[in-house]
């Protein structure tokens, strides 16, 4: 038996209370069983006041539901709202060298945000049942449904989606959950995305059918395009600066889909509706 081991529980935790570093009472708690159940728990509190929660985000971005909720015993705090985080000002160059300032917030990214961003369902599911948003989003406004479509977790996106998530929150850039799957290639849950928009958002269905074609054409994933037009998708139109899915096709040399898009639509020589 060692020295600390023949302590009494009280100044074991008492020689806790002095640490200065986690790897202090990690490794203490680490030399038997016995010290491993009282120094744990003070892991996870020297974690919470003086090392920023960062076990808890770890845990949801790792998907250990132990971890979570040691967390939460600790007393990390889980709030169910998005961060409002610290406004932050900076200049971007937009298209032809003009400058304008852009205000944002500067914060991390939700614990739910980071599950999601993984594909951990259980985790997703835990902080929604405490009360969070299925509309959570991160700092650049990807809400968890698009964080899903972005990875491909289509298990989550079918929870996501039976949670009430909505389709129709854009990110910061202006897309949609439909279409950053289009982009990714996630045929499967495009295509469980698209039976959503038909059911459930029939006023902006073409809108954002148009704009999934265009990441898919873009992205160049043929499958992904034949999906869309096979739902009913409009080829003929322009976008970004009078660009056309057959410029976009014939620029990346894709001529799969070139032949696709013209199989679909009428004349390219014909004058495209705006």
């Amino acid at each position: 038996m060692s020295r600390l081991e023949s302590l009494s529980d009280e100044l074991l935790l008492l020689i806790a209370s002095f640490a200065m570093s986690q790897s202090t009472i990690t490794a203490l708690a680490r030399a038997s069983h016995r010290l491993y159940s009282i120094y744990d728990p003070c892991l996870y509190r020297w974690n919470v006041v003086r090392g920023q929660c960062s076990a808890l985000y770890w845990a949801a971005e790792h998907g250990n539901m132990v971890t979570v909720q040691k967390a939460l015993d600790a007393g990390a705090p889980l709030s169910i709202k998005r961060p409002r985080g610290e406004p932050r000002k900076g200049s971007v160059v937009f298209r032809f060298g003009r400058e304008r300032e852009l205000h944002f917030r500067n914060f991390r990214p939700h614990p739910l945000s980071l599950a999601a961003r993984g594909g951990h369902e259980a985790i997703v599911r835990f902080i929604i049942d405490k009360g969070a948003s299925p509309d959570m989003a991160d700092p650049e406004r990807f809400t968890l449904l698009s964080l899903a479509a972005i990875h491909g977790h289509v298990s989550l996106a079918r929870a996501l989606l039976a949670l009430g998530a909505r389709q129709d929150i854009p990110s910061f850039m202006g897309h949609h959950p439909v279409s950053l799957a289009s982009y990714q290639g996630h045929e499967e849950l495009a295509a469980i995305l698209l039976s959503d928009l038909k059911n459930h958002y029939s006023e902006v269905f073409d809108d954002q059918i148009k704009e999934a074609l265009v990441s898919a054409v873009t992205g160049r994933r043929k499958e992904i395009v034949q999906l869309l037009v096979s739902h009913g998708a409009a080829v003929n139109f322009f976008y970004h600066f009078w660009q056309t899915l057959l410029n976009t096709a014939a620029k990346n040399g894709d001529m799969d889909i070139l032949l696709l898009l013209l199989e679909h639509g009428p004349d390219p020589n014909r004058t495209l509706d705006r």
